[in-house]
């Protein structure tokens, strides 16, 4: 039986997954809507959302923690899951900088997002703890290690590399 589950659960992770790939239209972009839990998502998705992401702020702030991967990485699993079991979208995740100052610890994170029903993810390039922005070829190895690990999963995992040096320059703060 929960064989069973467990294939149905990976069958509508590799549809969910199609649909969202082929929301990806050039001139015709994908909107998402953050969300924080399964609540917020079911709301999304009854006004007519097409995917669901998820808001690493909101996320944290809802269940009293700050931002920056103050929230721990298995109650956002947890919370992930309930967020995929309440919609029939698509939903990517927030992983923030990827839990973890390695890239191997990453591409871990990336694999368990896609083990609770994730297709896709953000990945920023700050170190959490300093907010300093990562260096070119160490963001670069974190991004290929998360491709790994989405590849070897077998799911059309969609990964947003974020540049945040635009909020780190202060040039969001002076508009």
């Amino acid at each position: 039986m929960a064989t069973e589950l467990a294939s149905a659960a990976g069958r509508n992770q590799l549809k969910s997954a199609e649909t969202f790939r082929r929301l990806h239209v050039p001139g015709d972009p994908v909107l998402l809507y953050n969300v924080w839990d399964a609540g917020s998502a079911k709301i999304v998705a009854d006004a007519g959302a097409k995917a669901i992401a998820t808001s690493s702020w909101a996320v944290a702030k809802a269940n009293g923690f700050a931002d920056g991967e103050h929230f721990p990485f298995e109650l956002a699993m947890q919370n992930l899951r309930r967020i995929v079991e309440a919609v029939e979208l698509p939903v990517t995740v927030d992983l923030e900088s990827g839990y973890g100052d390695k890239a191997s610890q990453v591409a871990k994170s990336v694999s368990l997002a896609i083990e609770a029903g994730a297709v896709g993810c953000n990945l920023e390039d700050t170190v959490p703890a300093t907010g300093a922005v990562r260096d070119i070829a160490t963001q670069m190895e974190r991004v290929r290690e998360a491709r790994k690990a989405a590849e070897a999963s077998n799911v059309s995992f969609f990964i947003n590399a974020r540049c945040d040096l635009f909020f780190q320059t202060g040039f969001c703060a002076s508009r």
